[in-house]
């Protein structure tokens, strides 16, 4: 059997069964021919220009390439006028949807003499790089902010080098490429009014204390150092030491700064004996070459005014934020602005970032990256999964009881019922699971361990309770190194960046749980796509690419 060519033949129906890029947009995208990507913009770009026109207030638009940003842009009621070099793709475009204001032009000259200055240009014309010079040139004429698609590529950054930097600030990075600009005369002043208010305090301050050791004194190895709330036991604490541990192999000196009285049990049980713990936040303010700030649940926190002084007097060479739970106001409050790197566990929350940010500022670089958790997953890889006989959903889920829904014995129900030779094995199953004889088990938290346990299902279902949102998981990572195909809930945050449409299947609703169960209950498409999430976590997933991040490699 062409297993290959199988899976390729039902591609259109895994997309007519599930909306797998989880954007409002998608309807209206597959109507009109195009797709995400390729030499049309992502998904991640839409969000990007859509916070971009939303805090900007953005009314005209000068576009070089006609496509799909043209059809949104015009979907949008925008005022909008787009050149092209090529009239195959101006007829496209037109036929579609025939109010599209494109016109052709030889990638050198425009006649704008009947316009005004445009709010916005978006350049991404003509094709290949060396081609956009006009296109760039004539934008920053033109407009009072400009977005460069294809920003990282080398004659777009020479393009920007000439015509851009002179008379416009860089703002940030965003989407999957995308490099967006304003003019320096632009920068708005903002008042105290425009700021969002402080959130409320959700634990005691911290009490500034004398350092109770002064006498704490390194090797002239660099030094970084790392500060967390060390409240839990989860994926933060597992990160936080992993963080550590990797600078200590490096040959750094560590230093762990925490804000408890103890650090969290992560940490107890595998500390490295060579890092320097305290929790003395004096000791912030002297050198360091990097400072890295895990924000966790402590995010709630980032507005009350003992913090604030505390993280504006920050000394450090390098600045990195690590933000794997929320947003708050990161981005808002002025001493999180200005870090040297952002590091996001999943692209919802760069966006929610980027949101706050533009918000709030303008006029300096900001760099931002999305990266899957930094995770071990050398115990996964060998893992056999027997992909034969009959459905096997499986599900790891270390919080318990927090990550299922109260209709979760329902949805057990209709699987069964759906699938009559289903089963189904929860670690650990919810306090409150029914008893459905042998056809679902409950296994006790790391019995048996979890890259073990992993191997007794061929089906990895991944359902929260509605609105619940996570940087992470790692389970998805694990499951899919295993070589499990994964279905998972689009609202989860994280999942959208761990599950692709080579991997795995996202679903909105229950109903699409079953259509995308019944998609995997053919034998043929649980190995096509279990093996494709072990080569994919292979390529994508290394957890020294975090270690390279944070230094700035």
């Amino acid at each position: 059997i062409d297993t290959v060519k199988i899976i390729r033949e039902n591609r259109e129906k895994i997309a007519a069964i599930v909306n797998d890029e989880q954007k409002p947009w998608n309807d209206k995208v597959k109507k009109s021919g195009f797709e995400w990507g390729g030499n049309e913009v992502t998904n991640k770009d839409w969000d990007f220009l859509l916070t971009v026109l939303k805090n900007y207030k953005i009314n005209s638009i000068l576009e070089f390439g006609a496509g799909l940003s043209t059809l949104l842009f015009n979907d949008l009621g925008m005022k909008i006028v787009t050149f092209e070099t090529h009239v195959d793709k101006i007829t496209k475009v037109q036929e579609i949807n025939s109010m599209c204001d494109i016109r052709e032009w030889d990638g050198e000259k425009v006649d704008l003499e009947e316009f005004e200055e445009f709010d916005l240009a978006f350049v991404d014309n003509p094709p290949g790089g060396k081609n956009r010079e006009f296109s760039t040139k004539i934008s920053s004429e033109n407009a009072k902010f400009v977005i460069i698609h294809d920003e990282n590529r080398e004659w777009e950054k020479k393009w920007q080098e000439k015509y851009i930097q002179k008379n416009f600030d860089f703002v940030s990075k965003g989407g999957n490429r995308c490099a967006f600009w304003q003019k320096k005369s632009l920068l708005p002043e903002l008042k105290e009014e425009d700021y969002p208010p402080v959130p409320e305090c959700l634990s005691p301050e911290l009490e500034v204390k004398e350092s109770k050791n002064p006498e704490i004194k390194l090797s002239s190895k660099k030094l970084f150092r790392i500060f967390c709330n060390t409240r839990g036991d989860g994926g933060c604490g597992r990160s936080i030491n992993w963080f550590m541990d990797g600078f200590i192999n490096r040959g750094w000196n560590v230093e762990y700064v925490y804000s408890n009285p103890q650090p969290s049990g992560t940490f107890r049980r595998c500390g490295n004996p060579n890092i320097v713990a305290t929790n003395d936040i004096n000791i912030l303010k002297t050198p360091c070459d990097i400072f890295l700030l895990g924000s966790d649940d402590f995010v709630w926190e980032f507005g009350r005014k003992d913090v604030v002084e505390m993280m504006s007097n920050i000394n450090a060479e390098r600045k990195v934020m690590y933000v794997n739970y929320r947003i708050g106001k990161i981005g808002s409050l002025e001493w999180s602005q200005g870090w040297d790197e952002y590091l996001f566990l999943s692209s919802l929350l760069e966006t929610q970032f980027l949101k706050n940010l533009f918000k709030n500022t303008s006029g300096f670089q900001v760099k931002t990256k999305v990266l899957p958790p930094p995770t071990d997953l050398s115990l996964f890889y060998p893992t056999q999964i027997d992909y034969s006989g009959e459905l096997r959903l499986i599900r790891h889920s270390s919080q318990g009881d927090s990550k299922y829904s109260e209709d979760f014995n329902q949805k057990v129900e209709g699987i069964l019922e759906e699938f009559p030779k289903a089963t189904i094995r929860l670690m650990p199953g919810p306090s409150f699971l029914k008893d459905f004889g042998d056809r679902v088990i409950s296994h006790k938290r790391n019995e048996p361990p979890v890259h073990e346990f992993l191997k007794l299902g061929n089906l990895f279902w991944y359902d929260l309770p509605k609105g619940y949102t996570e940087g992470g998981p790692r389970v998805l990572l694990e499951a899919q190194s295993s070589g499990l195909p994964v279905i998972a809930g689009n609202e989860s945050g994280g999942a959208r960046d761990r599950v692709t449409k080579e991997t795995g299947i996202l679903f909105d609703s229950f109903e699409d749980q079953l259509k995308a169960i019944k998609f995997f209950d053919l034998e043929r498409n649980r190995e096509y796509y279990g093996l494709n999430a072990k080569e994919y976590t292979r390529e994508h997933c290394d957890p020294e690419k975090w270690i390279e991040s944070i230094i700035g490699e």
